[in-house]
């Protein structure tokens, strides 16, 4: 629960809940409500949106990380309404109750003309930011890199490609050398002809 909830504190939120449909009933919040219809109501000067404090004054906590909402009404404070949830759940009640913004109701379907395209784009309108060439920060911190056997990606070691282009120089066939690792025949060329694990 928030420190130093004052008994003034909840009597006003309380009194900014329309409870008049009785407790089955959702509690729409009266007071002020942001874009997307949640109540916000104030706590010791913190904004906060009203069904979290709903719930928090009725369970004595703040729900750990979500506060959701049964009937899928933003601005119902109706404690029975209200549950704790996770992000996934979050998630799912969002697509459920046709908020997510998917489709016609992305911002980029909706208001199209904010969409900087072209010659609008930031980097088209100030190319001189680019992190190009010498500037780019694989050219200025190559250490920062994951190249060969740091990468996440990959399956040969260091040992391995040297003993692989030792096998070329000898004149065996990229498809003899293949069946030896773990990688494709075309990989194999790659490493050969320097285009991959040029570092060694």
């Amino acid at each position: 629960m928030h420190p130093n909830v004052t008994p003034r504190c909840k009597k006003l939120f309380w009194s900014k809940v329309d409870q008049s449909g009785g407790p089955e009933s959702c509690w729409p919040f009266g007071g002020y409500r942001d874009k997307d219809g949640y109540g916000q109501f104030h706590v010791n000067k913190h904004p906060m949106r009203a069904h979290r404090v709903a719930f928090a004054l009725a369970n004595g906590r703040f729900a750990d990380p979500f506060t959701l909402h049964r009937c899928h009404n933003p601005a119902c404070c109706n404690p029975a309404h209200l549950y704790e949830g996770t992000p996934a759940q979050n998630s799912r009640d969002m697509v459920d109750a046709g908020r997510s913004t998917k489709g016609d109701k992305n911002p980029s379907r909706q208001h199209p003309e904010r969409m900087p395209r072209g010659d609008r784009h930031p980097m088209r309108m100030y190319p001189e930011r680019r992190a190009t060439g010498e500037r780019n920060g694989a050219r200025r911190h190559p250490e920062r890199i994951p190249r060969g056997e740091r990468s996440g990606h990959a399956k040969l070691t260091e040992h391995d490609v040297l003993r692989i282009r030792e096998m070329a120089q000898s004149g065996m066939s990229l498809g003899a050398i293949a069946k030896h690792f773990p990688v494709s025949k075309t990989s194999i060329h790659a490493i050969v002809t320097r285009r991959t694990w040029r570092h060694i």
